[in-house]
């Protein structure tokens, strides 16, 4: 099957994020009382990116889940994960344990980065799945780490270089499932950035 592509787009959703940094320090996101510039955010997302990638040995095309709430860490750890060749699997922040334990069991993600009400329902799930857990403005004896704690001992905020193609995959998204189990939706680098080239 041929197809156009944009003959001048990253090889990654990596280079446009790296685009983005170029902003420095103008506000990207308002959270409540807080300011995340572009710096602080690419910054942040580097650090997590050699705790996820050093400490954890998170690899490409590992899948990993997200299930928090909207919190400036949701984006840092989207762009970390995608940026070290992850495939990141956000999940439904709606959703109840029998959800999440469909989602996580059918992606296979084994590591779960989440804040205190999805961590609490994941609980139940740990040992079932072997599941571990990164806690995020909260903390759980039941996490093995904690966001902050990540980020802080990260000695650079220089992600890895990993060698990622625009045929790679970057995420799992989940269908609604009004009529039966959500379906995985499996996405590549090419099509996350030709949307945004598109827009």
């Amino acid at each position: 099957v041929e197809y156009r592509v944009f003959e001048n787009a990253p090889p990654s959703l990596a280079g446009i994020f790296e685009k983005g940094a170029a902003h420095g320090d103008k506000p990207f996101i308002y959270y409540e009382g807080e300011t995340w510039t572009f710096s602080r955010l690419w910054s942040e997302a580097g650090r997590f990116a050699n705790a996820l990638s050093g400490g954890l040995g998170v690899k490409k095309g590992d899948p990993v889940a997200i299930a928090m709430r909207n919190y400036p860490e949701w984006c840092a750890a989207f762009m970390a994960l995608i940026s070290i060749g992850a495939v990141v699997v956000p999940l439904n922040a709606w959703w109840k344990t029998e959800e999440l334990r469909y989602a996580l069991k059918d992606c296979g993600a084994k590591l779960v980065i989440g804040d205190d009400k999805r961590l609490d329902l994941m609980a139940p799930l740990k040992e079932e799945l072997g599941l571990r857990f990164i806690a995020v403005r909260c903390a759980r004896d039941f996490a093995g780490h904690r966001w902050d704690d990540l980020v802080s001992r990260a000695n650079t905020d220089q992600r890895p270089r990993v060698a990622i193609g625009p045929e790679d995959d970057y995420a799992i998204y989940y269908t609604s499932g009004s009529t039966g189990n959500p379906k995985g939706v499996l996405l590549t680098h090419r099509g996350g950035i030709s949307t945004l080239l598109s827009w």
